[in-house]
């Protein structure tokens, strides 16, 4: 399959003029058969016939996993009067003939091109031939701020690859994963404008149907963005929650955003004068995701718990953001939104206390126990 040939050898002269490639199969195990579409006759009359396969057959053998993979699964059907020999005699048909030798396709495939769009989170890759979208290893596809590797770089731990259209494509298009747009917008020196924009690629990143790798392209050797559209959407803010079970007032933007003084920044009250204290809070930022965590201390939590006047419904508890301070990492602005903006959901506490820790003093016959959260001492205690 290197050079895409089919050569068909015969006991007798035939006539090349004769051959009609159309009238040719090739077939595998257990029904599966491809009837080739066309192809250049290479060989003058004589007893071979050399038959350069189509493209477009070529690929169609290629993706297709039961069909000229091995001398197993290759054979050859033909249909009457496909071929003559000098006599105007028409070549015997043959069914299931089995091929005498099959050489694997070991060419591997070559990465032409590719365009990358921050905003619809999508790399495309321009490759010579056919790919095995399962082979698709996101590691191995490297993003980095120069052409010889000095500098940011990032690499892939995701994403969909598929075919653009039409199917079976020359075009392989990854859809990003949501960490890894996330992750690329954090990396602030990757991919901001053409200059920073470079592909590497390490051995296995993808491969072809015949599991032949595409050639690697070395971090010291990157490969240059044909086009970028680099990240020019602002933040917005989706929603608020307060969960009090978790213990966390959890923001989603529909982007990572900087998190940077995030705190000093918003406020969480019932809008009729209380403010909770947070200034104890710690803030938390899964990798590559969209959400900040505003972790409220014990102390604080409590606090909020033991108010009646917050943290009971969308109704009396409300966030105030300082939204023209808070921004992405190429420090596009958030999205405007009210500057009392009531939560989007409160997450009651349903987990009772549990006992953190206990001490007894037989001197004083005093019971010391220490819980996870406030507890209520009014309720009865069953020891």
């Amino acid at each position: 399959m290197n050079n895409t040939q089919l050569i068909l050898t015969f006991n007798d002269v035939v006539l090349a003029n004769t051959l009609m490639v159309t009238s040719i199969s090739i077939q595998g195990v257990g029904g599966e058969e491809y009837q080739l579409t066309e192809g250049d006759i290479l060989s003058t009359d004589g007893y071979e016939m050399a038959i350069q396969l189509s493209q477009y057959d070529t690929d169609q053998l290629r993706i297709n996993p039961n069909l000229a993979t091995s001398l197993d699964n290759t054979f050859v059907r033909t249909e009457t009067g496909y071929l003559q020999d000098f006599a105007n005699l028409g070549v015997i048909a043959v069914d299931q003939f089995q091929a005498t030798t099959f050489i694997r396709d070991q060419i591997p495939p070559v990465l032409l091109n590719y365009t990358l769009n921050i905003n619809q989170a999508l790399l495309t890759l321009y490759v010579n031939e056919i790919l095995d979208l399962e082979s698709f290893q996101p590691s191995g596809f490297i993003l980095q701020s120069s052409m010889n590797g000095d500098g940011d770089a990032y690499a892939l731990t995701g994403g969909v690859a598929r075919f653009a259209t039409p199917p079976e494509s020359y075009i392989v298009e990854v859809s990003l994963s949501e960490e890894d747009i996330n992750g690329l917008k954090m990396t602030v020196g990757v991919a901001t404008d053409l200059t920073n924009t470079y592909l590497s690629l390490t051995e296995g990143a993808i491969s072809d149907p015949g599991n032949n790798s595409i050639i690697p392209i070395p971090t010291s050797q990157a490969l240059p963005a044909a086009s970028l559209e680099a990240d020019m959407e602002r933040p917005v803010l989706h929603t608020v929650v307060l969960d009090l079970q978790q213990g966390a007032l959890i923001f989603n933007f529909s982007e990572a955003v900087n998190t940077t003084g995030f705190l000093s920044l918003l406020e969480l009250h019932n809008g009729a004068g209380f403010t909770a204290d947070l200034s104890n809070a710690q803030l938390i930022v899964p990798e590559g995701s969209s959400l900040v965590l505003v972790q409220p201390s014990d102390e604080e939590l409590n606090s909020i718990k033991l108010n009646p006047d917050i943290g009971n419904t969308i109704m009396d508890t409300y966030v105030t953001i300082r939204v023209g301070e808070i921004a992405d990492f190429v420090n596009l602005e958030l999205v405007s939104t009210s500057s009392m903006r009531p939560v989007d959901a409160v997450i009651e506490d349903t987990v009772g206390p549990v006992i953190a820790m206990s001490t007894f003093d037989l001197n004083t016959g005093l019971l010391t126990l220490v819980f996870d959260e406030y507890a209520n001492i009014t309720s009865t205690l069953n020891l």
